[in-house]
């Protein structure tokens, strides 16, 4: 389950001192999609395989949450799971 923290650069920088976080972030994700796909979920409700992302909404940062739902419904598909922890 990769995260996806951060969306802006200069947010990515001032949290984690990593400019590029949202650009090699969002590179990852798209390996990780083509190599395991959607997720999939058995019978039992357990995930057996496949892409679950992990987002921290960041107090103040809605605009940025907005902008990465938004990536992984257009970049990876609608039908990516995403848990998002307050």
């Amino acid at each position: 389950m990769p995260d996806l923290k951060f969306w802006r650069p200069d947010t990515a920088n001032r949290y984690a001192g990593a400019p590029d976080y949202p650009e090699r972030a969002s590179e990852a994700l798209a390996i990780m999609h083509r190599q395991v796909g959607e997720l999939d979920i058995g019978p039992d409700g357990i995930a057996r395989s496949g892409l679950l992302i992990r987002h921290l909404l960041m107090p103040g940062s809605l605009a940025e949450t907005e902008s990465i739902l938004r990536y992984v419904a257009t970049s990876l598909t609608p039908a990516t799971y995403v848990n998002i922890m307050a």
